[in-house]
């Protein structure tokens, strides 16, 4: 049971969620056409019933399995032993509900809201997402009940075979059909037809005599005209004999066997069912790492603002941070390395360490002082030959740099940090905008508060003391809000007081001569360099990507050797896991391969009519690994052999060759393709 959010979580809640949305930019909360918005809902409940939650995923109520009893068996011996610990959990739903573990210290339930309100936003603006079912505490307690009422109907150990059979088929869905807009099987013929183009194609790709046995060598040459050719068959196949369907190969299996296959109406059902609750959970393990790593990035900067955690709190909280980022041998933690991923791609877009002009760079001048060439560049642009005036800007610059080195008495040196230079020096340029908009801010609290002092004083009788009590509490938040506000700008006030101080001529330049390389650097790549647009990247990274692309694209050596990162591999002689590699290249490949697809092989519908016998055909597009033979015997004994009720096939690689493996509901059979 649930027990009472107190009113000091209360306080710490809308605390955070001003910090979150009003300095940080998140957006937690699902739109609505009506302007409305769903406020995130925190629940208090003991370890028992945390347990219960996480074994149904997070919801209070699911279908009856086998599974989720397990897996609670699992996570209370484990709690019970001390072995493992739940401090949050949250469900992507409008609106979106977390759980927060009874008996935490005011730091964890902090630590953990501050994490919920970074898993809010993702959930809201990830693009993997987009199609997410945000009704799911409603509609997976409805399939509770449906599956109940078969289990009336049709008996428990009939629909529990059923159930079982399907849940063999969650992870052959389609993951991307909120990204690409699939043709249904039934478009127009000229969506599948190829150009004259395409259809003449000899398989070599434009080249120069001399280059064209390397552009177009023999064995890819032949390669790509069997190819050609088996499409062509297979277009004419679908066109004029009608002996092939479906006309694409298909990823989402179970709705392919719930549309076609000859199943009853409650075993379509159950498909459908277990369908909708794999669609629903596989956003999150398409995102694993850059969900963990942004809800990680927000909570550090909330809880290390000054304004969530006390400085009594603070040491707490590093220890509970600490524990949450810390690498355990032989497993990435995806909390540790997507926030490092985050905070790096902050940083190289601050102070522009990408494209062109930074991956080129092999100056080791001009590579070893990167952030005094980005500014030159910057101020050598801007002066445009005008000598004067660029010799008053670089003074000006190296001025700021001695500044924020050596301390003021506004802007303490303590709060130097050589990584924020650049984001420093794009904040002194626009300082005027950002106290102002803070200023407007400020302006609309204390109009908000006069309001809400008219509300109390036309609410004074007994009557009317729960609006009054509200509005009290409002003005006070509203107050907090106002010296928090207040507290953002002590960075900007330290700023504004370099700039004033410079025009007094008070201040001292760094002694720094610049290197002729940077005139010739600068020469060489005339393009602008644009600082400070590290917070707008991450934010756009946060929405367009998945973890295999943001691995693939945003990963570095850097991040690779600081967190420790290798490739393991089996050893089949010893029969354990052994490091096979802490080459970059290796990692990243390795890393990247494990994200596609979610970890699991990519298997196709294929054709449903084999050889033209209504038989199922699967395959597997080999990427390198092959897939497990007693997974796929078994898939295809107890799941697909019992929905399609003829013999099914597998095109797969085994030991290094192109097989298919078939079943015809007796024994099994393969032949070399």
């Amino acid at each position: 049971m649930a027990e009472k959010f107190t009113r000091e979580l209360k306080t710490a809640k809308y605390l955070i969620e001003w910090f979150m949305i009003r300095r940080c930019g998140l957006q937690p909360f699902p739109p609505h056409p009506d302007g409305r918005r769903n406020e995130i809902i925190f629940e208090v409940c003991d370890w028992r019933n945390v347990n219960q939650l996480a074994a149904y995923g997070g919801f209070a109520r699911r279908y009856p399995h086998w599974q989720f009893g397990m897996e609670y068996e699992e996570l209370e011996k484990t709690s019970s032993y001390g072995l493992s610990k739940i401090y949050e959990m949250v469900i992507n739903t409008d609106p979106c509900i977390a759980y927060l573990l009874e008996g935490n210290s005011i730091v964890d339930q902090k630590l953990v809201m501050a994490h919920v309100y970074g898993h809010a936003d993702f959930f809201v603006n990830n693009l993997y997402f987009a199609d997410t079912n945000r009704h799911a505490a409603n509609n997976f307690p409805n399939h509770g009940i449906k599956v109940e009422e078969m289990i009336e109907k049709y008996g428990w150990d009939r629909v529990e075979e059923w159930l079982d059979k399907a849940k063999m088929l969650e992870n052959l869905i389609d993951r991307h059909r909120g990204i690409i807009k699939r043709q249904s099987d039934g478009g127009s013929d000229s969506q599948l037809q190829e150009t004259e183009e395409e259809k003449e194609w000899s398989g070599k790709f434009p080249a120069k005599d001399y280059m064209d046995r390397f552009i177009n060598p023999e064995d890819a040459v032949k390669q790509s005209r069997e190819e050609q050719k088996e499409k062509k068959q297979k277009e004419k196949d679908i066109h004029e004999r009608g002996l092939v369907f479906p006309s694409e190969p298909e990823r989402d299996a179970l709705w392919f066997l719930a549309e076609n296959a000859p199943l009853e109406n409650w075993q379509r059902e159950l498909f459908l069912i277990i369908r909708e609750e794999a669609c629903y959970y596989a956003p999150q393990a398409q995102t694993k790492i850059m969900n963990e790593g942004w809800a990680a990035h927000w909570h550090s900067v909330a809880m290390t603002s000054g304004i969530i955690a006390s400085d009594a709190e603070i040491i707490d909280y590093a220890d509970r941070n600490a524990g949450t980022l810390a690498i355990s041998p032989g497993r990435v933690n995806p909390y540790a390395l997507g926030r490092a991923i985050f905070r790096d791609i902050e940083w190289r877009w601050d102070s522009y360490r990408y494209g062109k002009i930074w991956d080129e760079c092999d100056d080791f001048v001009v590579q070893g002082n990167w952030d005094y060439f980005v500014a030159f560049k910057g101020i050598w642009e801007e002066a445009k030959n005008n000598q004067k005036l660029f010799s008053e800007r670089w003074n000006e610059f190296l001025c700021f740099m001695r500044a924020i080195k050596e301390g003021t008495k506004k802007l303490p040196k303590d709060i130097y940090d050589e990584r924020l230079i650049l984001r420093y020096w794009h904040y002194y340029h626009t300082l005027d905008e950002r106290l102002n908009k803070i200023e407007d801010e400020i302006s609309g609290y204390i109009k908000e508060i006069a309001e809400w002092n008219e509300v109390v004083r036309n609410n004074s009788n007994r009557e009317e003391a729960k609006q009054r009590k509200y509005a009290l509490t409002r003005i006070h938040s509203l107050k907090q809000f106002i010296r928090f506000t207040q507290r953002s700008k002590r960075l900007l006030i330290g700023l504004d007081g370099i700039r004033l101080l410079h025009k007094a001529r008070k201040l001292k330049s760094e002694n720094y001569t610049i290197p002729k390389n940077f005139f010739i650097y600068a020469e060489k790549h005339p393009e602008a360099l644009v600082i400070g647009d590290g917070m707008r990247k991450i934010f756009e990274v946060r929405r367009n990507y998945c973890d295999a692309t943001f691995i693939d694209e945003f990963l570095t050596r850097e991040i690779a050797e600081e967190l420790s990162l290798f490739s393991a591999a089996y050893d089949k002689e010893k029969k354990v896991h052994v490091i096979e590699s802490y080459e970059f290249e290796t990692v990243k490949r390795n890393l990247v391969a494990q994200l596609t697809n979610s970890g699991n092989p990519d298997v196709r519908i294929e054709n449903a009519n084999f050889q033209n016998k209504g038989e199922l055909l699967l395959k597997h597009y080999y990427d390198g690994t092959e897939i497990d033979l007693k997974w796929t015997k078994d898939v295809l004994e107890y799941s697909l052999y019992p929905s399609w009720q003829r013999p099914v096939h597998v095109e797969m690689v085994f030991n290094g060759e192109k097989i298919v493996l078939s079943y015809n509901g007796k024994e099994f059979s393969s032949a070399k393709v």
